[in-house]
């Protein structure tokens, strides 16, 4: 896990090293850069595999490819047998880098079909003098991108593009897709010309022409089981153990965050069959606390645990330090909790982290899934009727007006969206056009919310403090089994229960209690945060009213209503903007951790 960057074009000036201070914090460890007439490469190395040989940018031999990427390449180990066996000769012992970069010399294009990981970067080809951007087909790792006319920028974050960028300009049209999912869309950003490399896809970028060609390598394996039940199960079992072990590998210590939850435990109870592993767990000491669930987990599986917790007190700090390391804006709270989390995990010297994201958009866990499914079959309910029905008002309204699934993350309806903004084209959703209802909830979220918001809330929080996160359910093999299921392998309707295969697999290995136990979520109490805590602060952005498109008599009625989800959004954002348009970061943060000899920092 790194950060990379890097600027391709004829005559550049820029000084990569000062632009990639501004990701010190994502590798720390040691500085690389490689430049030449057309192209040059910055590297943040966090150094886990091959800690001696695997530095970047690295160059092939023959000098006729260079590498730059962020991530792991988790089947490595097998692509670099094949890669003996053609022929190819490797200076490194142990390092994913050197495998990727002979294997694309080898393979071309081809190479990514074969990469089961999480990665992102770019690779210089100096015989065609073109390079090549590259993303994973889950969106785990970030890449963005920003073009003038003479050169195309690339980096992990848009920190050093926003630096990059002399007079960047905000894209207002980005509210609308913000104020309903908490996070930008999935190819654009809040600054005007900034994108992100789709996930599953390559860009080659000629360095004299800078003309781009953006192509697709996802293998879309839509595959139907013929498998029963019991042996779904069997197969289940068999994948979630062999990522577990594949996410292990590791020349660094490796925990796991514990939640309690069964995502979690499922993977610290693989985890345990390798080695003996810590897990961490963060605690709120609110009514949302569910460290004693983390506890029962972890004593079930013999784990040692140790707890952090988050108190009002340092709040927030931790609100000016997400703020920062926020820069293409998440409204989830969640993210201030995992970081003050990830903190303290990396002041116990600990580099790498498994987490649960996935499972919930793969398998169906989310409790608005299971009222979506039931209500695309009540959709024609008198009107009447909704005043008695328990749900969530607000995605019933939505979907009665649009036929719409808005996703999980859904946080405002159509009324509040005209309350709070001044474009009128306020409508994101999409349309859902058939009746395999389950498998289109799963394909929204799966493409909007999960690279969007949940792994780029994680990815920033925990590189934040120099701390890789893995996420072993979301690999291709998982990924392509989920898609196969059918929808009552996922739910069982009468009993309002989702991710039914995930939870009879964990039954086997964890207390039912844990397991059957009604699905929560990690919450924490930003209701009294913003009351109490960060009163004076929105007072003050409401008074400046500082982003334009916004509707700051809105402003005011959310707050009168106490629409807490989406107050939050909107003071994510202003600090955002006061951030990076009205000048409030000047400088970097160094890391604590940071190699000051290979940064050649004073």
């Amino acid at each position: 896990m790194c950060g990379i960057l890097g600027i391709i074009g004829k005559n550049t000036d820029v000084d990569i090293r000062k632009l990639g201070l501004w990701q010190n914090h994502r590798g720390p460890d040691a500085w690389g850069e490689f430049s030449n007439q057309y192209i040059k490469f910055g590297h943040n190395r966090l150094s886990i595999l091959d800690i001696e040989l695997g530095k970047q940018p690295m160059t092939t031999t023959d000098e006729d490819y260079t590498l730059v990427f962020n991530g792991e390449i988790y089947n490595y180990v097998e692509i670099k047998e094949e890669l003996i066996k053609l022929g190819c000769k490797f200076e490194t012992k142990n390092s994913d880098t050197e495998v990727l970069l002979l294997g694309y010399k080898k393979f071309g294009f081809k190479i990514f079909n074969k990469l089961r990981g999480m990665f992102a970067g770019c690779i210089y080809d100096r015989n065609k003098n073109q390079c090549v951007l590259f993303r994973d087909s889950v969106g785990i790792k970030p890449l963005y991108y920003f073009k003038d006319s003479d050169h195309l920028f690339f980096s992990s974050e848009l920190k050093p593009l926003i630096k990059h960028i002399k007079c960047p300009e905000f894209n207002t049209n980005e509210l609308v897709h913000y104020f309903t999912n908490r996070c930008t869309s999935i190819n654009s950003t809040f600054i005007n010309g900034a994108k992100k490399v789709l996930p599953g896809t390559f860009m080659t970028i000629n360095c004299d022409s800078l003309e781009c060609v953006v192509k697709k390598y996802k293998l879309q394996n839509k595959t139907k089981s013929n498998l029963t039940y019991k042996e779904k199960l069997k197969k289940l079992d068999k994948l979630l153990e062999t990522s577990v072990t594949n996410h292990m590998v590791s020349d660094v210590p490796v925990g796991v965050f514990l939640s309690g939850g069964v995502d979690s435990s499922l993977i610290s109870y693989y985890s345990t069959k390798l080695k003996k592993i810590k897990a961490f767990n963060l605690g709120t000491k609110s009514k949302w606390d569910e460290t004693k669930f983390a506890k029962k987990a972890a004593d079930d599986l013999n784990i040692k645990l140790e707890t952090k917790y988050l108190s009002d007190e340092n709040i927030l700090d931790y609100f000016e330090k997400w703020a920062y390391h926020n820069d293409d804006p998440v409204a989830d709270p969640s993210a201030m909790a995992l970081m003050a989390l990830t903190d303290h995990v990396r002041s116990k010297n600990y580099k790498v982290m498994l987490a649960g994201e996935g499972a919930d958009e793969l398998f169906l866990g989310y409790n608005i899934y299971i009222k979506y499914i039931l209500f695309s079959h009540l959709k024609n309910i008198p009107s009447f009727l909704l005043n008695i029905i328990p749900w969530n008002k607000t995605q019933i309204i939505d979907w009665r007006k649009y036929k719409s699934f808005f996703g999980a993350g859904h946080i405002s309806n159509f009324k509040e969206r005209i309350l709070l903004l001044s474009n009128n084209n306020l409508n994101v959703s999409k349309n859902i056009n058939s009746n395999d209802f389950h498998k289109e909830f799963k394909e929204k979220d799966y493409e909007n919310r999960l690279p969007n918001d949940l792994l780029t809330r994680t990815d920033r929080a925990t590189m934040a403090f120099s701390i890789e996160a893995r996420v072993p359910f979301l690999i291709n093999e998982i990924i392509d089994f989920s898609d196969s299921l059918k929808l009552n392998d996922l739910v069982e309707l009468r009993k309002s229960n989702g991710k039914r295969i995930l939870k009879d697999l964990a039954v086997k290995y964890i207390s039912k209690g844990l397991v059957r136990r009604k699905k929560k979520g990690f919450e924490i109490p930003i209701d009294i945060w913003i009351q109490e805590k960060f009163k004076k602060q929105i007072d003050i952005f409401v008074k400046s009213e500082n982003i334009p498109g916004i509707n700051y008599m809105g402003v005011k009625k959310l707050i009168f209503q106490k629409n807490f989800a989406l107050i939050w959004a909107w003071l994510v954002l202003e600090k955002w903007y006061e951030n990076w348009f009205l000048e409030g970061v000047k400088e970097p943060i160094i890391s604590p951790y940071i190699n000051k000899k290979s940064y050649r920092c004073n």
